[in-house]
């Protein structure tokens, strides 16, 4: 794997997918569904002063992982994995390169280039994440709270949490992105999904100019069929991905579906982010009425 990674970080239902499908257009780019590699297995396990995984959780993160991208670790490199992990040398970067290279060569996907990594709550590792690949960038996604959460709650239903929870990922989410920018600004690039749909080409290129990356602004048209290879079978929730930019129009559903109250506790919540992002209030008055009365 060339060791200059691009890692495509945001709130779930925040566009990243469709930010992933146009950055692969782009030619020397390779990419693959969500691994949840950083996150979900191997997030939780605590590695060594070296970096290297304990030996008694490589059943548990082999299991995560299978489940994760629908696929079975060849026997192999599942053999290698735990010879390495009884010597103490079985790193984080080497497991991600060796199960990322092993679900693309049993999908026949292509492997060699630049990686285009994509799973959202890659956000809240990002700091882990530069720290084992000095060269890597990132592009990091927002889009406005209210409808990110909406469309988290309606479409990925297995994984419903109270809306104010949300709301607090959506803020950490964002915070992480934020931090990260301060500390090195050249190696990553914050866009909103408000200006990936209603400018592509420009935004795109923009985020390219800043990461140094060469780009070619007519290719991006191709984003849908890029789409269907970065999608599983079991994710029915991106289908959408590969229908024209024109139907992702903001229509402002979620005051439908998320109660009143709700949707001010959000706001008062995410009150600097949201001006700061230039997203609108709704209920504006009553929104000022109720912070009023918070404070």
């Amino acid at each position: 794997m060339l060791q200059n990674p691009i890692f495509i970080v945001g709130f779930p239902r925040s566009g990243t997918t469709l930010l992933q499908s146009m950055v692969c257009t782009q030619p020397g780019l390779v990419s693959f569904p969500e691994t949840h590699f950083f996150s979900v297995v191997t997030g939780w396990v605590k590695t060594d002063a070296q970096g290297t995984l304990p030996f008694e959780h490589i059943e548990e993160i082999i299991a995560r992982q299978e489940k994760m991208l629908r696929f079975e670790i060849s026997a192999s490199l599942k053999r290698e994995m735990f010879a390495l992990a009884q010597h103490n040398q079985l790193t984080k970067p080497w497991l991600f390169e060796a199960v990322v290279k092993d679900f693309c060569l049993q999908q026949d996907l292509e492997t060699k280039g630049q990686w285009v990594e994509k799973t959202p709550d890659h956000a809240r590792f990002i700091q882990q994440i530069a720290r084992y690949y000095p060269h890597a960038c990132f592009l990091g996604i927002t889009r406005h709270p209210l409808e990110a959460i909406d469309s988290f709650y309606e479409k990925l239903v297995a994984h419903r949490r109270p809306y104010l929870d949300l709301a607090r990922q959506w803020l950490e989410t964002v915070q992480s992105m934020e931090d990260f920018a301060s500390q090195c600004p050249s190696r990553i690039y914050l866009l909103r999904y408000e200006d990936l749909i209603a400018h592509p080409e420009t935004c795109l290129q923009d985020a390219f100019n800043h990461l140094a990356l060469p780009y070619q602004a007519k290719l991006i048209k191709r984003f849908s069929e890029k789409a269907g290879a970065l999608i599983l079978p079991h994710e029915t929730w991106k289908k959408s991905n590969v229908e024209s930019i024109r139907e992702r129009r903001k229509n402002r559903s979620f005051e439908k579906r998320i109660p009143f109250m709700a949707i001010l506790k959000i706001q008062e919540l995410l009150q600097e982010k949201m001006t700061n992002y230039g997203y609108d209030f709704s209920y504006k008055m009553l929104s000022s009425v109720y912070r009023l009365w918070k404070k």
